[in-house]
């Protein structure tokens, strides 16, 4: 993707969304299925206007099959993406519903956020309802902690833009 931002999902037979990320700029997408599935077993959806590159799964294959370079950055990306999903294991484990959307907070800090002067933004736009699915809670519940840190300065919503005033708060501690 060249510009914009995009949402993935998952639905479960009963359309019910149970996974959820972002795509961001200069990212590659899906690495889902690659070498293996025909099908892509997501749905994507744009949250901003996006400017893509196109090219067919079989030919990115065989162009990835041929090139060390672009196979080890699929690797790590898929490594990443490896870390993250334990990371999320970890949240829905946490029977703390404030403490699974401050979690979801610093998931997307670390995937979206852009660093401005000290602060970091997230440009994409998400929703209460979007960090609510993310932290497997209700909508209120999220609202009622994202208003805890706005009361104290930790983070400021404004036009559809997350700015994180002490992202030092919201840094993950890896095991």
């Amino acid at each position: 993707m060249l510009d914009g931002y995009i949402k993935i999902d998952k639905m479960d037979e009963n359309a019910a969304s149970f996974y959820g990320d972002y795509i961001n700029p200069y990212e590659l997408f899906p690495y889902g299925g690659l070498f293996k599935d025909e099908n892509y077993h997501y749905t994507a959806y744009a949250v901003t206007d996006i400017e893509l590159f196109y090219i067919p799964t079989a030919v990115f294959e065989k162009i990835a099959k041929s090139n060390n370079t672009l196979l080890l950055h699929i690797i790590e990306h898929l490594s990443d993406i490896l870390i993250l999903h334990e990371s999320r294991l970890q949240l829905v484990t946490n029977s703390n519903a404030s403490e699974r959307v401050r979690h979801v907070l610093c998931l997307l800090l670390e995937d979206l956020g852009i660093k401005d002067h000290g602060k970091i933004r997230i440009l994409c736009p998400v929703t209460v309802a979007d960090i609510a699915k993310l932290a497997g809670t209700s909508r209120e519940t999220a609202s009622h902690v994202l208003n805890d840190f706005k009361r104290n300065g930790t983070i400021s919503f404004e036009k559809q833009t997350i700015t994180f005033h002490k992202p030092d708060m919201f840094r993950l501690h890896r095991l």
